[in-house]
């Protein structure tokens, strides 16, 4: 049976993903945004993706793979 979790937070990081559960086995996408606190107010740190591959191990999930790719650099730059 295929089921599918979705989830926004408001926790500091902002973090969304989007969980595929299919029997045994489990797909998940999680984008993020991590902020500080800065004298100028709050300042973005870095923004990205997990892309991760879990199984179910008895009672509980295990990753068997994580990628993570970063959405792009804060400032916009192209990092050269």
């Amino acid at each position: 049976m295929r089921r599918t979790v979705c989830r926004f937070s408001d926790l500091p990081e902002r973090q969304g993903y989007l969980v595929e559960v299919d029997g045994d086995t489990a797909v998940a996408h999680t984008d993020y945004l991590f902020v500080r606190a800065g004298s100028e107010g709050l300042a973005l740190v870095a923004t990205g993706r997990y892309h991760d591959q879990l199984v179910r191990d008895g009672s509980r999930w295990r990753f068997r793979r994580r990628e993570i790719s970063l959405l792009g650099p804060p400032d916009g730059s192209t990092g050269d």
